[in-house]
């Protein structure tokens, strides 16, 4: 048995002396985004809200979902500022626009609801109310 083990563990550090010199080599490339980009961006969508007279907040964020850039137009609401992130991260999240999501909803073809901020008083199955 003890002999059974040792093998074992050697072919599990043999394996791993191996597997580690070719996993370096299948690291990509990949390009990000940068900040410079994302004010690019936000000028652009900044443009089209002014031409179509929205106040709104332009959140941009990167593949991973994290804010690289935020702007807050004038006369946007403060809540906007959240919606707008959710947004993106919908649209990062799911490689889509959050608007494929809106079309769906109004539809009926999905049965998303989004339950954020929802804190009941008591955890379900911790007695009645």
């Amino acid at each position: 048995m003890r002999e059974r083990c040792y093998f074992i563990f050697c072919l599990v550090l043999f394996v791993v002396a191996f597997s580690s010199r070719s996993a370096s080599a299948q690291f990509l490339e990949k390009e990000t985004l940068t900040l410079a980009a994302a004010k690019k961006m936000a000028v652009a969508a900044e443009a089209e809200a002014v031409k179509n007279k929205w106040a709104m907040v332009i959140a941009v964020l990167d593949d991973g979902g994290h804010l690289i850039y935020l702007e807050q137009m004038d006369g946007a609401q403060i809540g906007s500022i959240e919606v707008a992130q959710g947004k993106a991260r919908t649209a990062v999240r799911f490689r889509r626009p959050s608007k494929f999501f809106e079309d769906a909803l109004a539809a009926n073809h999905l049965g998303v609801s989004q339950r954020h901020h929802c804190n009941p008083r008591r955890p379900p199955g911790h007695g009645r109310w």
